[in-house]
């Protein structure tokens, strides 16, 4: 586990392989996105958005991940960017948030960060990596930088979890 701060920290690995190639392969053949996910206000810019703990085709797979994550998960979804989409800060309502990187070859040029905001106009970035977990306090404001890249889709799968 790597601490960025005391409430920011991110997990490689966090699932066995063959759950997360598993995982990502069902999302990426499931591709049930629809355009609309807000990050906080109506006049944000939108992005793609697909249910997981609401969907029946994931009920094996919701089963499993809580089986990693000590909190209660109260909601799932997936969240996806294409080229230049980008979220506004915002908090999180629950408690912690499970937010996880799905995406087989992501690299840092390709962008897509999640950024939080720090004190003092200060942020630091967290980068899609496959299999990387990252887990914050949900309240602290943060936002997905802009996916860079023509061919892929920037996704994560954010679980809202009360303590």
């Amino acid at each position: 586990m790597a601490f960025l701060t005391s409430d920011i920290e991110y997990q490689d690995n966090f699932f066995p392989s063959d759950f997360a190639i598993h995982l990502t392969n069902k999302i990426n053949a499931l591709q049930n996105f629809n355009m609309g996910g807000l990050s906080a206000k109506v006049d944000d810019p939108p992005f793609w958005n697909m249910k997981f703990t609401e969907n029946e085709k994931f009920k094996e797979e919701v089963d499993f991940i809580q089986k990693y994550i000590p909190n209660k998960i109260i909601r799932g979804y997936i969240n996806g960017q294409t080229y230049g989409q980008f979220g506004s800060y915002h908090p999180d309502d629950e408690d912690i948030t499970y937010l996880y990187y799905p995406n087989f070859d992501w690299s840092v040029d390709d962008g897509g960060g999640t950024e939080f905001s720090l004190q003092d106009d200060n942020s630091i970035v967290v980068y899609p990596k496959f299999n990387r977990m990252c887990i914050f306090n949900s309240k602290i404001l943060h936002r997905s930088m802009p996916n860079r890249s023509f061919t892929k889709l920037r996704m994560t799968l954010a679980f809202k979890t009360e303590k």
